[in-house]
């Protein structure tokens, strides 16, 4: 794999002179920054997975190693808390969460048991309530995409919140608004019921929202 480079810049703008703050022989993604410190995901073809943090002016190219989760794949940030998604092959899905200097993560909620191969993507936190993308196969072996929350007031209960026959490629959830984009369709619905949901075919696959 190419080496991936992590960079930085002020939102006010770097001159083009962006600060390198490491480079990795995994795949960098899945970005957040509490404007102190930058935490990220890497991961691979191989289940080799590292959630890792460096401050944002520097860490000298070593960004500390926060956790090692089974090919993580999203990142979020709230309440000071880091919430990361994994897939499942081995075993379920999860997402855990830490604090900002991790010492033992802790699993919110687990989906499927690896027999059946699904993701947990694009973990985000509102307020009160974590929500996330299940990406899976019912058991006709059929693709499906579907929307999830739980509260965090308590133990992580998951319910669906919309189901697709579809591939979800991303989410981004409101104070009272939840939208989506899959391969075929983009939508949007009114939390927290999301009776009102309103897909809309997409010409090309993958519209952001």
């Amino acid at each position: 794999l190419p080496v991936t480079r992590v960079m930085s810049c002020p939102k006010s703008g770097c001159g083009n002179a962006p600060t390198e703050l490491a480079r990795v022989g995994l795949i960098a993604s899945n970005i957040v920054s509490d404007g102190a410190e930058i935490f990220w995901t890497e991961a691979d073809v191989h289940p080799t997975g590292y959630v890792v943090a460096c401050a944002a002016a520097g860490c000298g190219g070593v960004p500390r190693i926060l956790a090692q989760p089974w090919a993580p794949r999203g990142i979020a940030l709230a309440n000071g808390l880091l919430y990361w998604s994994t897939e499942g092959r081995a075993g379920p899905a999860r997402i855990q969460r830490c604090p900002k200097d991790c010492v033992s993560p802790e699993t919110v909620v687990e989906e499927g048991d690896g027999a059946v191969p699904g993701q947990l993507l694009a973990p985000q936190v509102v307020g009160n309530d974590l929500y996330w993308i299940l990406q899976d196969f019912d058991a006709n072996r059929e693709l499906r995409g579907r929307l999830r929350t739980c509260s965090l007031l308590g133990p992580c209960v998951p319910r669906t919140v919309i189901e697709l026959r579809d591939r979800l490629n991303g989410l981004a959830v409101g104070n009272d608004t939840l939208a989506w984009f899959a391969d075929k369709t983009s939508g949007r619905c009114t939390l927290p019921a999301c009776s009102d949901a309103m897909p809309v075919a997409n010409e090309i696959g993958g519209v952001g929202i």
